[in-house]
C-alpha cells in the first residue's frame, strides 16, 4: 500500500512539474 502512495504521489508531482514548465515556457514566450 505504501509502495502505491509512493507511485500516485511522484505520478502527480512529476505531471505538475510538466504543467509547471509548459506554463513557465508559454508565458517566456508571451513575454519575449
Amino acid at each position: 500500500n505504501g509502495w502505491n502512495d509512493n507511485k500516485t504521489f511522484i505520478l502527480i508531482g512529476s505531471a505538475s512539474w510538466a504543467a509547471l514548465v509548459l506554463l513557465v515556457g508559454s508565458l517566456n514566450s508571451f513575454v519575449i
